[in-house]
């Protein structure tokens, strides 16, 4: 087994462990605001006592568990992005060897069966919103007979909680689906707990 892989192994393992800790459910959820003008349906994620709101356009579905939610654009199939709970704790690092670790973790996420598979660049802290400290991996192949990019991204949300923001699609529409990818992260907020909720 090769060192790479070996050290995969070890933090997939780790992560059952640092999954005790982690508070923030990816089930999306929908809320309805009533402030200033008719209802209006929001959707967010439970966060221990707290509830991190996000925004999705029209074009855009949601669904998901406890772990992963899945993002599907509608407009621009087959692309999607994904938010789930990393398989490595926060505290293997972004610098030193980290990086060869999550390579090799983000590789596992890509699809079976895919060819010509090469990694393009490898960012750190590519999303910085929020303060997150992240590591990105893009990469592109092809799978039955198109070229596709997909973007990997660990994202320390805090200091006891990593997660993955994956993004997938046709290397034709991908830097379209990566910044609607990015707006969606970028909406996140805190919503009052005030609100009457209904079913997702």
């Amino acid at each position: 087994m090769s060192r790479i892989k070996q050290s995969a192994t070890i933090f997939l393992c780790l992560a059952s462990l640092a999954g005790q800790a982690r508070a923030l459910n990816l089930t999306p959820l929908e809320v309805v605001t009533t402030v200033e003008g008719p209802p209006q349906h929001r959707y967010y994620f439970q966060d221990a006592d707290k509830r991190l709101g996000f925004r999705i356009d029209p074009k855009t579905t949601v669904n998901g568990s406890a772990d992963a939610a899945t993002f599907r654009f509608t407009d621009s199939e087959p692309a999607s992005a994904r938010l789930l709970k990393s398989p490595a704790p926060p505290n293997v690092p972004f610098t030193g060897d980290g990086p060869k670790t999550y390579e090799a973790l983000a590789r596992t996420l890509l699809l079976s069966g895919v060819s010509k598979v090469q990694l393009i660049e490898s960012k750190p802290d590519a999303i910085t919103i929020n303060g997150w400290t992240s590591l990105q991996f893009v990469f592109t192949y092809e799978w039955v007979g198109y070229s596709y990019t997909r973007t990997v991204t660990f994202l320390n949300f805090n200091a006891t909680e990593q997660f993955v923001w994956d993004v997938n699609s046709r290397t034709e529409n991908y830097e379209r689906v990566y910044a609607r990818s990015y707006r969606i992260l970028n909406s996140i907020f805190e919503l009052p707990l005030t609100h009457e909720t209904g079913p997702s």
